[in-house]
């Protein structure tokens, strides 16, 4: 996030002045910003060398193009993993069948042949678009849906443990519905780790 036009101003100048860092951030918060507030503006400013005054450091931006890109991303993403954990689901039913068994194989399929070119063609574009240019490795959208993702992921090996947990207790965990947890557990752990790895270039 970045620091208000005047606090960043006041930073500047005070850097450029040669007045320390720490001297900076104790006058902002005796003045009333947060120790966030200081900081993110003392993080926008490199130290001046010689005659140069502080130098801007580069700060997080996007556009709408971007945005559209990393949302359609993130959405295709969200369908290719809902219907190969169906898919997978199926075919635990057909292996180790109850009195219902749920028909999605066709569904599944379909929403894979059309999401998973798209998801994997918005991803190629954006990894080149961030090694062509590091300023979108800051975009805030990236970061923003990199973290949700996460947050979904562990959301749902939480819910996974507490699963077992309780039906193992009650005495209702069979092996069909093991099956599908450990499934969908494997499912949470690689989008964990995608999204990790997609955070760990900003």
């Amino acid at each position: 996030m970045s620091a208000p036009a005047q606090l960043s101003d006041f930073v500047r100048d005070a850097l450029a002045a040669g007045i320390g860092r720490e001297v900076i951030r104790n006058r902002l918060q005796d003045a009333g910003w947060s120790a966030a507030e200081a900081e993110n503006a003392l993080a926008a400013w490199a130290d001046p060398e010689g005659r140069l005054p502080p130098m801007p450091r580069p700060q997080p931006s996007y556009s709408a193009r971007e945005a559209l890109f990393y949302a359609l991303k993130f959405l295709a993403l969200i369908v290719v993993v809902w219907n190969v954990q169906a898919l997978g689901s199926d075919l635990i039913e057909r292996l180790a069948p109850r009195d219902y068994v749920p028909y999605v194989s066709r569904w599944s399929i379909a929403n894979l042949i059309v999401f998973t070119p798209v998801f994997i063609g918005l991803h190629l574009y954006t990894l080149r678009l961030t090694r062509q240019d590091a300023a979108k490795r800051r975009s805030p959208v990236r970061i923003w849906l990199g973290n949700i993702g996460q947050f979904i992921a562990v959301l749902t090996l939480l819910g996974i443990a507490t699963t077992v947990i309780g039906t193992w207790l009650s005495n209702a965990l069979d092996m069909q519905l093991a099956l599908n947890l450990a499934l969908l557990s494997v499912i949470s752990v690689l989008v964990a780790l995608f999204f990790r790895a997609e955070l760990a270039t900003k």
